[in-house]
């Protein structure tokens, strides 16, 4: 996979106090374009302390990205832009650094394919193919990411998946913001994987201006 998940335009933190407090997505039970669905309910054994793989978090952007299609087509097509489209460097924006994953299946496939998807996925790795879902979806709908209340309805993703920072009321990332922590180098693991999850199915589209193809999400600087 061709990447720039070890030069990323932010910090890249470990993950801190993610639970899976809330039931999985509707949608992760449904086929998607390849007959395929993120979890089959047929599994009893979950193994969320088993490593994850690149080909795994590969396949649950391709589906997300395809639910968001349906609901959202604009953002769907920033987000992926943003992921798989060369980006400009923060320090030089006249440069770009490498896409961050490239989601296409080549025919044919090289020899060496099938075990590149095999490979671990980091935990860096994971932020970053994160990172860009958080920011679009934060900057159109801020209280349907982020909202604490007493009334289960009305809580953003972060509250009803058990993933805020309670340390840090400006982060609308289910990772710390905070750098002391960082473990980006952890191979993550497929509880992990699962975390990074939001409820597409209650998403609401908002009429905003958004920008071409580069895709112009707020992401916000690392301290």
């Amino acid at each position: 996979m061709t990447s720039r998940f070890c030069r990323l335009l932010v910090a890249l933190i470990f993950f801190t106090g993610i639970t899976l407090s809330a039931a999985p997505p509707g949608w992760w039970a449904v086929e998607g374009t390849n007959c395929h669905a993120i979890i089959d309910s047929a599994i009893t054994d979950k193994n969320p302390k088993g490593p994850a793989n690149i080909g795994q978090a590969k396949f649950m952007v391709k589906r997300s990205l395809e639910e968001l299609k349906v609901l959202d087509p604009g953002m769907a097509g920033e987000i992926r832009n943003l992921l798989v489209l060369p980006q400009p460097k923060p320090a030089n924006r006249s440069e770009t650094l490498p896409p961050i994953l490239d989601l296409e299946v080549p025919d044919p496939k090289p020899s060496n394919w099938s075990q590149q998807q095999h490979a671990p996925l980091l935990i860096g790795q994971l932020k970053a193919v994160a990172q860009p879902f958080y920011d679009c979806l934060y900057r159109d709908a801020p209280l349907w990411v982020d909202c604490s209340s007493a009334v289960v309805s009305e809580r953003g993703q972060l509250q009803l998946n058990g993933a805020r920072d309670p340390a840090d009321v400006a982060n609308h990332y289910s990772w710390t913001f905070a750098t002391a922590d960082d473990n980006n180098h952890a191979i993550a693991t497929i509880g992990q994987l699962k975390s990074i999850r939001v409820n597409l199915q209650s998403w609401i589209p908002v009429p905003v201006a958004r920008p071409g193809s580069q895709g112009k999400c707020a992401v916000r600087k690392s301290r």
